[in-house]
């Protein structure tokens, strides 16, 4: 990336802002049930492309003209579910890591609470749920582990107030949600 190239992508991001703004003020005059999440100026300014969320259908036709008309420009408007916002906005997870959804992952897989029941995490919707407040697309990567295991592995699998041996002295498996 040239010199250039980065004073026209800082150019492009500083649009972007106040195109957001600009862009909620019409959806908001309009009174369109719409949550603006992102408004991205693709670079080489041929086009903008609108990220919104809804829970249903949407017309958005004359906002698309009034938008058009202001920037002079294509305007393209995306529809997402919470899952895609969080790979949009979301930064760090619970664990520290920086969003799976925001970093490897380039499809949403479906999450079960078969899925969280099975690995017999909690199911504590605050301690499940990640950044988008739909279950945590991790409880998917050992899902086929445990899915898996012969009964024989599953059924040895210390339980709650099981006694664990250990080199020493015996040891109480504890539940520490």
């Amino acid at each position: 990336m040239t010199a250039e190239d980065r004073n026209e992508l800082t150019r492009l991001q500083q649009q972007a802002r106040q195109q957001f703004r600009v862009c909620q003020e019409n959806i908001e005059r309009l009174g369109l049930k719409m949550q603006l999440v992102d408004v991205e100026h693709v670079f080489g300014g041929e086009r903008i492309v609108v990220y919104y969320l809804a829970e249903s259908r949407v017309d958005f036709r004359e906002l698309v003209r009034v938008l058009a008309g202001e920037f002079q420009t294509r305007i393209e408007m995306r529809q997402i579910g919470v899952r895609d916002e969080a790979k949009l906005l979301a930064d760090y997870g619970d664990c520290g890591c920086p969003v799976c959804c925001n970093t490897h992952l380039v499809q949403m897989p479906p999450v079960s609470m078969r899925m969280a029941k099975l690995q017999k995490a909690t199911l504590d919707p605050t301690k499940i749920s990640g950044r988008c407040g739909r279950l945590k697309c991790c409880l998917r990567y050992e899902y086929e582990n445990y899915e898996h295991a012969p009964p024989a592995v599953q059924d040895e699998t210390p339980k709650e107030n099981d006694q664990a041996p250990m080199t020493n002295d015996e040891n109480q498996m504890t539940n520490d949600e």
